[in-house]
């Protein structure tokens, strides 16, 4: 039921909706764990009476090895400090918290037993040493995330969107091959990060233009006013930094009395008062490279570093990677500390990263079956009034005037998910479900505004150019009631 809830698929590992966040999970709880919790919070209570009756009551399979777990932890680790509570904190943990505790870390490792023995859905094992796990928290999923982007980005990560590969695997397809570029096999990893044409079109660099917006911290051209944060910060003893930044459309070139070279690092920032250059370089990897894809970034500018010092220059690189999934790497979180933020606005600044990455992957998904020209634009252009349904036209005539409105609300509810999706991003939606019964009757939702209750000129939502009349009735009217053709 929760697989079909968050559109999951059915070959999905159900794993990622119960483990733990820094497991890369959602965090839910399954009930045979909340049962677990229960049972061993009512023996622990029941075995500190001092009625003989009730403490001689049969105890559970394993509450004898939790109770010497406890006892463990009590004489040996009480007084160890695994957290930001600092040494000295006399914060008092009670018994049956420790206890659910390790129920919790039981349950994860069998999901960590269950993940080594899956051939696809592992890549969580091998990315969380230099990985941060993002933060799916209620508010996000309620009030930002859409769930058409929930979907997006439970299936990419747990390998299971629909790509052709898949529906080869799943009896679905025939052909494995991309048919974007023709060449490799068309998994997601090589839709969303791999493929040369969808790599010349510039949709990848649109992707990472738009992480590079957020990681953008004033202006490019002009200069940061100086802070008076109390956290240390490289930008904090000096006033006269200068941002430059190299997009898809725009570029830059490092003044010459800084250093001569044609090197264009993403984000170059540089103060000549302190002789000292600060540069950013991003990459949006499968997160499964981000490594090799690090030591790439810091090999490239390896020459732009040794002239920058030989300038007198002190320099400091930076190779952050934010994943083509949403996933951010550590390197970002180091950048963001030693640029001064606080750890509220990190975890802020990670999850809009995050989902600006996740996002533009999501675009490059859903245009995977456009026609896509040199820009990267789609060629055909709309021609008709934004959503248009009929019913279906062999009913007999006495269920007709009955179907109206229950197509009418199936059709509403197809188109829910997009709706808010466009509006989370901003954009006033007009959604019409048209219905045109066989013999030419037509629905509420179709019938013209009489003409004396039409002004003279009234606004449409949609240019006048993307508008037409349909072909399939001489008595359709609606198109004036918008505009005057």
């Amino acid at each position: 039921m929760l697989k079909l809830w968050l559109g999951l698929a059915l070959t999905a590992d159900s794993s990622a909706l119960f483990r733990d966040r820094n497991s890369f999970g959602m965090n839910l709880k399954r009930p045979s764990e909340l049962y677990k919790h229960l049972r061993v919070s009512k023996r622990h209570i029941l075995g500190k009476s001092h009625d003989d009756v009730v403490t001689s009551l049969p105890k559970d399979n394993d509450a004898p090895e939790l109770e010497s777990r406890l006892q463990f932890h009590k004489q040996f680790m009480i007084g160890a400090q695994n957290n930001r509570v600092g040494l000295g904190s006399s914060r008092k943990v009670q018994d049956t918290d420790i206890l659910k505790s390790f129920i919790r870390q039981d349950e994860n490792d069998k999901y960590k037993i269950h993940a080594m023995s899956l051939e696809m859905q592992i890549e969580w094992l091998d990315i969380e040493d230099f990985c941060i796990p993002l933060a799916l928290k209620w508010r996000t999923l309620i009030h930002d995330w859409s769930p058409a982007l929930l979907k997006f980005y439970l299936n990419a990560f747990q390998m299971t969107l629909p790509d052709q590969s898949n529906l080869v695997r799943w009896g679905k397809g025939t052909e494995k091959t991309c048919y974007i570029c023709g060449k490799a096999v068309g998994t997601a990893k090589h839709l969303l990060v791999g493929c040369k044409v969808l790599l010349d079109s510039g949709q990848y660099s649109r992707r990472h233009d738009r992480v590079l917006e957020i990681i953008r911290f004033v202006r490019e051209g002009t200069r940061a006013i100086k802070s008076n944060v109390k956290p240390y910060s490289i930008l904090k003893a000096a006033s006269d930094w200068t941002i430059m930044m190299d997009t898809y459309e725009k570029q830059y070139k490092i003044p010459e009395d800084i250093c001569a070279s044609a090197s264009r690092p993403d984000i170059f920032l540089y103060s000549r008062i302190l002789k000292r250059v600060v540069m950013i370089e991003l990459t949006v990897p499968w997160e499964t490279n981000i490594p090799k894809d690090h030591a790439i970034k810091v090999n490239k500018y390896y020459e732009l570093t040794n002239e920058l010092t030989r300038n007198r220059f002190v320099v400091d690189l930076y190779a952050v990677e934010v994943g083509a999934r949403g996933i951010t790497a550590k390197s970002l979180y180091n950048l963001l500390k030693d640029l001064g933020l606080s750890r509220t606005n990190i975890n802020s600044f990670l999850e809009r990263t995050s989902k600006a990455a996740l996002v533009g992957s999501f675009q490059i998904w859903l245009g995977r079956e456009r026609n896509l020209d040199s820009g990267g634009e789609r060629i055909t252009r709309t021609r008709h009034i934004s959503v248009s349904t009929f019913v279906n036209f062999n009913r007999p005539y006495s269920s007709l005037e009955n179907q109206h409105p229950k197509d009418h609300a199936i059709k509403i509810n197809k188109y829910f998910e997009i709706t808010n999706e466009l509006t989370k991003n901003g954009f006033v939606v007009y959604l019409y479900a048209l219905e045109v019964e066989a013999r030419g009757i037509t629905a509420k939702s179709l019938q013209p505004t009489p003409r004396s209750q039409v002004p003279d000129t009234v606004e449409a939502p949609f240019p006048a150019t993307r508008w037409t009349r349909h072909p399939h009735s001489e008595s359709m009217e609606f198109c004036e009631v918008f505009f005057r053709l």
